[in-house]
């Protein structure tokens, strides 16, 4: 099993508006197709940000990267509650 998490930022007024990271956690269950969908999905504050960990049963580290970056920066993109927010870097882990 890899873990992927994703550090991110606000730009701009975003960062005036309260994210809960149960909402981004939740909207990263509800967007995922059958071929990217985690196992499990942890989202915590992170000041100034947010950290969010994607768990993946994939075959390697990067391909389980490819899955968490794409998801996560679609639901960042297509969200307006998300307005303002990016995806700003990844820190891959792995559990075996």
């Amino acid at each position: 099993m890899h873990l992927v998490i994703l550090h991110l930022m606000p730009t701009g007024t975003a960062a005036l508006r309260r994210i809960e990271p149960s909402d981004l956690a939740n909207a990263i269950r509800a967007r995922a197709g059958p071929a990217e969908a985690p196992e499990h999905v942890s989202a915590r504050i992170a000041p100034p940000g947010l950290h969010v960990g994607l768990f993946y049963r994939t075959e390697s580290e990067e391909k389980a990267r490819e899955c968490a970056e794409q998801l996560t920066r679609r639901v960042v993109e297509e969200m307006p509650m998300f307005a303002g927010w990016q995806v700003d870097g990844t820190e891959p882990g792995a559990f075996q």
